[in-house]
């Protein structure tokens, strides 16, 4: 997948729901720093159990609730918080059997899958009253 920074100012992207699986095979945690108007490609990845694959039933249960991941975009001072939920499109996974295949191109009526928001932004720093001293 690819995380677009459409800021002028660098962000911070935490994954904060992965839905069993994991990102990265050379990247050690769930985080990631964006560049200002900057890409930055990803690689999420979950394995399917032999079980999951047995049933069409457990199949399709196992594949459309296991291709939802959530994260949290915030600036460097983590001042402003936004949170997402992406659903992936799984239209160009395949089942044959217990085999499971990718197809070597999406299908023609292919619709790209885009985070959405998920409540209100949040300004967390900014919101913050700092005491004052009596005087």
């Amino acid at each position: 997948m690819s995380l677009h920074n459409v800021s002028d100012f660098a962000a911070r992207v935490d994954f904060t729901d992965l839905d069993r699986g994991h990102v990265g095979a050379d990247h050690n945690d769930n985080t990631y720093f964006i560049a200002p108007h900057a890409d930055v490609s990803v690689t999420w990845t979950r394995a399917f159990s032999l079980e999951e694959m047995r049933s069409e039933e457990r199949w399709n249960e196992s594949l459309f609730g296991s291709c939802r991941l959530a994260f949290r975009v915030a600036d460097l001072g983590i001042n402003v918080t936004d949170e997402y939920r992406l659903n992936l499109n799984t239209d160009i996974l395949v089942r044959d059997g217990r085999r499971l295949s990718v197809l070597p191109q999406p299908p023609t009526d292919w619709i790209e899958s885009v985070a959405v928001p998920v409540g209100p932004r949040r300004y967390d720093r900014l919101d913050l009253a700092v005491p004052r001293d009596a005087e």
